[in-house]
């Protein structure tokens, strides 16, 4: 799982945590977890010191106002 920090070109990778157990279930609903979009607020806890031109992983601690949309190239897939 990624999270990009809008605004930026910055992605964060998300390691295992308790608090997204949740989001994986919902992504991996129908067995595509690149069929979902999740926008929201996430607060995250870096695991590791920031290294420039690196992904630095972090754990979702908190996530606020959620919207789950499912790709609309994923949705046309079948058809």
């Amino acid at each position: 799982m990624r999270i990009w920090i809008v605004g930026s070109k910055r992605m964060l990778s998300v390691v295992d945590g308790p608090a997204n157990q949740k989001l994986n279930t919902i992504l991996a609903e129908d067995g595509d977890v690149f069929s979902r979009t999740i926008y929201g607020d996430f607060f995250v806890d870096p695991t590791e010191p920031d290294k420039m031109g690196h992904m630095r992983h972090v754990k979702i601690v908190k996530v606020m106002n959620v919207v789950i949309e499912r790709d609309a190239a994923a949705a046309n897939c079948g058809q």
